[in-house]
């Protein structure tokens, strides 16, 4: 489990990385506008990165559902930025406790710094935001859920639940 040092330790750094990558992401496609960001990792919390979509991208796919698919975004800016966040995770890993508490807090930490940054304005009220792993567990696809409903706009939750009901 994380310690509270740890823990807040490594949601700054989350905090950066995702700030650098949003800002890479401009600066590489100034003429494109974000539509969807997400942190990923794994069913264990042992990595962290992120994927991105732009409204471009998504009008140029074939897939009207692409928003709703992030392991499918076309976008992986700057993985270089969370090596910081990465190797605060992996020290985490090693703390002695309960492994699902880690995996709780330890994505707790990713929601809250997309939290943090949705309210300093670096993503709007139009950009999906997820917290997912890539291929997930049903644990952490209910994790998923969750911070889906508490980053993004309810059109956004309403839209992910229809996609998904398709799928069932």
């Amino acid at each position: 489990m994380l310690s509270d040092e740890v823990d807040q330790e490594f949601q700054d750094a989350v905090v950066s990385a995702v700030q650098r990558t949003v800002a890479a992401l401009a600066a590489e496609r100034p003429l494109e506008r974000l539509a969807g960001y997400a942190l990923t990792t794994d069913d264990s919390l042992e990595t962290v990165g992120c994927i991105a979509v732009t409204r471009e991208g998504l009008l140029a796919s074939d897939d009207g559902d692409l928003l709703y698919q992030p392991p499918n975004w076309p976008l992986e800016p700057d993985w270089g930025a969370f090596e910081l966040a990465y190797s605060l995770l992996q020290r985490s890993v090693d703390l002695p406790g309960d492994g699902l508490a880690h995996v709780h807090r330890s994505f707790e930490a990713l929601v809250r710094a997309l939290e943090i940054l949705k309210a300093k304005g670096l993503f709007g009220a139009d950009v999906y935001l997820s917290v997912l792993s890539t291929d997930p567990s049903d644990y952490l696809v209910e994790l998923e859920s969750s911070a889906v409903k508490r980053l993004c706009a309810q059109a956004f939750v309403d839209a992910r639940s229809q996609f998904l009901e398709k799928w069932k």
